[in-house]
Formats: structure tokens, sequence, C-alpha cells
């Protein structure tokens, strides 16, 4: 139920923003993928307003063999380095470029109700309910509002999580895909090979033996980046260049330029994690949060203002939210347990 819903909500927001955007209105901006650089229809305008217009070009252009349909090349590579989104709009349109925008949408819902099954799957096995699925509807706003694969990516992780223990060569091939999804997820890839070597028991080799496999999302990615490299003559990061930036700069830019509101943002995922680790500091999810909340140190300032930030955080709020609920499900169990019970004098009374 949790995902038919999810689905059915992320399917409303969609619509309501597509409905929302006026095709005719021009705001004098070109949009960077050039196949609409022109007349548009109203999804075609829909997917200008943001990183849709990229996917849906990547969907027209599976072989990589039109680096001039977006401009700059960078930008191409930049996004390309996202494959699986890319072409899995173009299984779904089946190779028709008319459909690409529609095959994004379909992602989008689908992709929506199953990160609500995933997460709401991780929260039942914290002994809370499911319905704590739909957080992802509500960490994916922006997501859905560019049909980006942040909402996939995080539930791919999510999947690898749940196998970790009983089926480990699934997990990795899972954080490979999620890898390729959202290149964003190598830091919850990095995470969890981390809790493996801190916390699981064993032998320092057996552990450092056991966190190997996770290298290979990082080859995967690498590989990738290779070919992208190879088809479009730049390296994936070329573009990415100004949105990373030394640890705390962008904030302190932030505070120097008097922009407080913006560190809304950064507040709740700083509070969020702190109330992770005071619940729930030997789950998975907690270093998967807080890793992300280390990576957000690096973001400039122009990223945490133009809000990009909410789509790149989507697993710390996550994985975040339901590591609290199930630390504090766990503390309350352990305290009723730990509470004595009433004695018979008190019963009869």
């Amino acid at each position: 139920m949790v995902a038919v819903a999810a689905a059915a909500i992320s399917g409303l927001l969609i619509g309501a923003m597509i409905s929302g955007v006026d095709p005719d209105r021009f705001d004098g901006r070109r949009p960077y993928a050039r196949l609409y650089d022109g007349d548009r229809t109203q999804l075609e305008a829909f997917l200008v307003t943001g990183d849709a217009q990229a996917y849906a070009t990547l969907a027209q252009d599976p072989l990589l063999t039109h680096p001039e349909n977006v401009d700059p090349p960078a930008e191409y590579s930049y996004r390309a380095q996202r494959a699986v989104w890319g072409y899995l709009a173009w299984a779904a349109s089946i190779g028709q470029p008319d459909l690409a925008g529609w095959a994004l949408v379909a992602l989008a819902i689908v992709a929506s109700g199953v990160a609500a099954a995933v997460i709401g799957a991780l929260a039942v096995q914290r002994g809370c309910s499911p319905w704590w699925g739909l957080v992802v509807i509500a960490a994916g706003v922006q997501a859905l509002a560019e049909l980006a694969p942040e909402i996939f990516a995080t539930a791919l992780v999510g999947l690898a999580v749940m196998q970790l223990r009983d089926r480990r060569h699934l997990a990795i091939g899972l954080l490979c895909v999620a890898a390729l999804t959202r290149e964003s997820m190598l830091v919850a890839v990095g995470a969890v090979g981390l809790y493996e070597l801190v916390v699981t028991t064993g032998s320092f080799r057996e552990r450092v033996r056991s966190t190997l496999p996770f290298a290979l999302p990082f080859a995967a990615y690498l590989t990738w980046t290779a070919v992208l490299y190879e088809r479009l003559g730049t390296w994936a990061w070329t573009r990415g260049e100004n949105r990373l930036v030394a640890p705390f700069s962008g904030i302190v830019k932030i505070l120097e330029t008097g922009h407080l509101r913006t560190l809304t943002g950064p507040a709740i995922a700083v509070a969020l994690c702190a109330t992770a680790w005071a619940f729930a500091r030997r789950d998975v999810l907690t270093w998967i949060a807080t890793a992300f909340l280390g990576y957000a140190t690096m973001f400039s300032a122009d990223v945490w203002l133009r809000g990009g930030y909410q789509r790149t955080l989507v697993p710390l709020f996550v994985f975040g939210t339901v590591a609290v609920v199930g630390g504090w499900r766990a503390r309350s169990r352990t305290l009723v347990d730990a509470a004595p019970a009433p004695s018979r004098a008190t019963v009869a009374a």
C-alpha cells in the first residue's frame, strides 16, 4: 500500500508541476539541451525547467554520437555519468524521441513507489510502520520536480543495505548500479564499507578482506567516465568543479553574504544526524546519513543558494529519518522492558 500511495502522490505532484508550466512563456534563457531550443510542448517546457532535459537527450542518443545536442559538451558528459537513468528512459520510450519525456515521468512515478516500499521495509526491520517510507516523497520533491534519479538511486542503496548480510554479492551489484545512477551514491558506498570495517566482528584482516568488494562500484563508475571521455571528449567531473569547494568554505561565504535563511537546510541535516547518533549509532543508515553530511560541507555557496543540495541529500534525510525513528523505537522498547513489573499488592489494589 505504501508503494501505491507514494506513486499516486508523486504522480499528482508531477502532474501539477507540468500543468503549471506555460510553454509560451520565454524567460530569456536558452535550454542547454539543443533538442528543445525551439517551440515546445507542455511537457517539453517542463523538461527544460531543470535537468530532465539532459536525461531526455540521453534517452534519444544512447550511443553518445551527438555531443552537439548539449551545450557545452561538458554538461552532457556531466549528466551522462548518471547513465542508468538515461538508459532506462531510452528503454521505456522504446527508442522513440517523442516518448522520452513521458518515459521520464513514468520512471519518476515508479521509482517513487519502489523507493517508498524499500524505505518502508527498512523501517519495518527497525520495528516501525512501513508508512515511514513516504518520507522519500517529502525529501525528494526537488528530484520529482526535475524528473531526476536521486529517488531511484536512494532506493537502490536501501535495497543493497537490506541484502548486506544474506546476499552480499547482490548488495555490491546494487551499489554498482546506484553509483551509475547518481555518482554521489559513492558516498553511501564508502560509508557502508567503513561501517563494515569498523563495526562488524572478526580479525582486522578478515574485515579488510570483506570490505574489498566495495571498491567495485568505484571501479564501475571510473570505467564509465572513461567511456564518456572517449565518446564526448571531456571528463564527467569537469562541469562540476564549481559545485564542490574546500570544506565549509561554501557555508562561510553564505554567512558573509548574509543569506542566513539558506542555512535552514544544513541546520536540519546536522540536527538529524546528531539525533541519529544519539539513538542509533550502530545503525548503518546513521553512517550513510553522516557521510552525506560530511560531503555537504564541500558544497559551494551557489549549490546551497539555488537549492541544489536538496536532491543530492535525499539519502541523508531519508536514511537519517529512518535511523532516528528506529533508534527511538528500540530505546522505547528497552525502557519498557526494563521497567519493574507491578507487585501483586499493587495489582489487587
